[in-house]
């Protein structure tokens, strides 16, 4: 009887390791869809955040609150692509129609500075201007530009839906898990939304500041195409370390052809504004919450970049945050983040209830 005891174990490390397999090769081929359904709670998180906001300055229901923020955000939108749209349209064909001969100012300017022999050389390699190629590139890329747009009104339909029923979606996922992770699941789940709620408020305040920055410095120094380059600085923001180095490409290039002062104005300003935003701007934005360490957002957008893509770079940040929630929560075992701000009316209040006023009294 002892002698198939052995093999029942060992056909169980069997199933196990072959259940393990069959999950992880069905995580890399859905990969694609987890992330687009991450991107969807990412919005729905906004869109909840809004109606909640909304919900503070009028007295009406949840619903009606949220499809009263999703329609003004339309609407504010619509309004400044019409505001801008036409001015911005010109910028854009003006930037693009400059970039191939600022290439080339680039690179004599290049020639003529200290040591830019070197730096000539090692640009003779390239096969005509990268400005040129990328065009090409782009031009050859519609269908990839057609799937990127068609994922992004799936995950904005799917935050949507997530907004609309919030409650509904937590509870079903919550029901499939054991009985007894439950109360932790709907804790993290609550941690994490908080914390990606605080950073996205924070990256949008700050695309915006940064974008209001580069426009009216390069309009100052008479870089052309400000506002496209000032648009494009702010959309760029969204990646952090990348994104302020591809900004920084169109906005040195088209200074070239201003001489090499306007070239060190226009670096001067990328890096005193980058400054600005890390050493000061960032840190108050995000007093309190998750702060990403530099070297773990870099590793991080390598990970996600060859995992998943244009997509993941552009999401690595917030997976980051879920990361590092799930990592102190469950493995370091610290209590959630404080919100300072949070303090603060507790203590008010407790000093203005009827109650603390009638003990004063008393």
């Amino acid at each position: 009887m002892a002698g198939p005891a052995p093999l029942r174990d060992f056909a169980l490390k069997v199933e196990v390791v072959a259940a393990i397999a069959v999950a992880l090769v069905a995580a890399w081929a859905l990969r694609e869809a987890a992330l687009l359904f991450f991107g969807a709670v990412l919005f729905a998180i906004v869109f909840h955040a809004a109606a909640r906001l909304v919900m503070g300055l009028v007295p009406i229901g949840y619903g009606w609150a949220l499809a009263v923020a999703v329609t003004g955000t339309i609407v504010v939108l619509a309004g400044l692509s019409v505001f801008f749209g036409l001015a911005l349209e010109a910028q854009v064909s003006e930037l693009l129609a400059q970039l191939p001969g600022a290439w080339d100012r680039f690179r004599e300017l290049l020639g003529a500075a200290p040591g830019g022999d070197v730096v000539e050389r090692l640009l003779e390699g390239l096969n005509g201007a990268p400005t040129l190629r990328l065009l090409g590139w782009v031009q050859g890329s519609a269908a990839s530009f057609g799937k990127g747009l068609l994922n992004f009104l799936l995950i904005l339909v799917a935050g949507l839906y997530l907004a609309a029923q919030p409650r509904l979606y937590i509870d079903g996922a919550v029901r499939l898990l054991p009985a007894g992770t439950r109360d932790t699941v709907r804790r993290l789940l609550a941690e994490c939304g908080e914390q990606l709620h605080r950073w996205f408020v924070a990256q949008l305040i700050a695309m915006v500041v940064i974008g209001v920055l580069f426009g009216a410095g390069l309009w100052a120094l008479g870089v052309p195409a400000a506002g496209a380059l000032a648009v494009f600085a702010g959309l760029a923001e969204f990646i952090p370390l990348v994104g302020p180095i591809l900004a920084a490409v169109p906005v040195l290039l088209l200074s070239a052809g201003g001489g090499l002062d306007l070239v060190l104005a226009a670096l001067a300003l990328n890096i005193g504004i980058h400054t600005f935003e890390s050493n000061v701007l960032q840190p108050l934005l995000l007093r309190g919450a998750n702060a990403i360490p530099p070297v773990v957002i870099l590793f991080a957008l390598v990970v996600s970049f060859t995992f998943f893509g244009l997509l993941g770079v552009m999401l690595a940040a917030p997976l980051t945050i879920v990361v590092m929630v799930l990592v102190r929560d469950l493995y370091l075992h610290e209590p959630p983040l404080a919100d300072p701000a949070a303090k603060r009316p507790t203590r008010l209040s407790a000093r203005r209830t009827p109650a603390a006023r009638s003990g004063r009294r008393g």
